[in-house]
């Protein structure tokens, strides 16, 4: 892994999600469940960070991963 010149100091720490060591750890946009780049994908529309949970919640499968939508953007877009 090479290092990163705006943050050279980027360390992988355990995530609270799924116990894994990851570099990004945010809580989702729409709940309160932590989240990690392994756990959370981020929203088609405005990149919000939403949990698997949420993707299916508000309207998106697991299939659909690639294109998922937040809460919000989901009232709006849908």
């Amino acid at each position: 892994m090479a290092i990163d010149i705006v943050n050279p100091r980027l360390e992988r720490k355990r995530s609270r999600c799924c116990q894994r060591q990851t570099l990004i750890h945010d809580r989702c946009g729409n709940c309160t469940d932590y989240l990690c780049e392994e756990c959370g994908y981020s929203c088609r529309e405005c990149s919000k960070f939403i949990c698997r949970a949420c993707v299916t919640v508000f309207g998106n499968h697991f299939d659909e991963a690639d294109d998922p939508l937040c809460e919000r953007c989901q009232m709006y877009c849908a």
